[in-house]
């Protein structure tokens, strides 16, 4: 998908507009002639103020630690199964017609005429 972010964006900003699908860790951007960046999900905000293609997707490591080398980059799509659905229920009219149950006041114990906390605390 061709993305073009503003120079203010945020990671939040990012991740509501343009939503990864479900397993994915890492992104891959690449915009031009560059060579494409990969990178975690969590530091997309470094891409403010770019514009080109983003995918999602998950990555295979070769080696371990800082020196580990990007393997292998499997882009995900979100499935139709997973867009949201803005179907409304449907709303019984007797369910909507019972009002709700007073909420109980609860119960004050009390000890020779003394409430439990005041005894308690006596002790």
């Amino acid at each position: 998908m061709n993305i073009e972010f503003p120079s203010n964006a945020t990671a939040k900003k990012i991740l509501s507009a343009n939503k990864p699908p479900r397993g994915a860790t890492h992104f891959r951007f690449s915009g031009g002639e560059r060579r494409a960046v990969i990178d975690k999900i969590a530091n997309i905000d470094t891409l403010a103020g770019c514009s080109g293609v983003l995918e999602y997707g998950k990555v295979t490591f070769e080696g371990r630690g800082r020196h580990a080398q990007v393997k292998e980059f499997i882009p995900l799509t979100p499935s139709p199964s997973e867009a949201p659905t803005s179907t409304p229920r449907p709303t019984s009219v007797a369910a909507a017609a019972t009002p709700a149950p007073e909420p109980s006041k609860g119960r004050k114990i009390k000890i020779l005429g003394f409430s439990a906390c005041a005894v308690a605390k006596r002790l």
